[in-house]
């Protein structure tokens, strides 16, 4: 009998520990306090992750528009470069100039080439040495 006893005293003690261990933390309101706060971070996680988004897609839709008007840009450009090479009636494209101010800067610069051809001699366009007198090792035969 006695170990029917010890066995009814584990029994009972068991339960009184585990009672208590379920009890005492709810009676003292820390539990609660630690659900109030674990819900808190997870809204508070999941409000982040709403914004994070949010914001991820905002700056897609910002860089598929910017890309667009990229695209817009190049197409005008190119229109524009195709419409002044036309009025330019084959001559040499000079960009940012309108048609007749490309036409007087390819008419002065056939001019300055062909005043340059003229000043030019043959032996004035063969190009000189660094230096006329001989230096370093080659001083000795200067002197001669």
């Amino acid at each position: 009998m006695t170990w029917l006893t010890g066995v009814v005293i584990f029994l009972v003690g068991g339960l009184a520990g585990f009672a208590a261990g379920r009890i005492i933390p709810a009676l003292t309101g820390k539990q609660q306090e630690l659900e109030a706060e674990l819900d808190k971070h997870m809204k508070s996680q999941e409000s982040f992750k709403n914004e994070v988004n949010n914001y991820l897609t905002s700056v897609n839709d910002a860089m598929q528009n910017i890309a667009q008007q990229a695209q817009t840009a190049a197409s005008d450009s190119q229109k524009q470069l195709t419409a002044l090479t036309e009025k330019q009636d084959n001559k040499e494209y000079i960009p940012f100039f309108s048609p007749e101010i490309s036409e007087l800067l390819n008419q002065t610069a056939s001019k300055k080439s062909s005043e340059k051809a003229d000043l030019e001699s043959p032996t004035k366009a063969i190009p000189l040495d660094y230096s006329e007198n001989k230096m370093g090792w080659f001083e000795a035969e200067n002197k001669q």
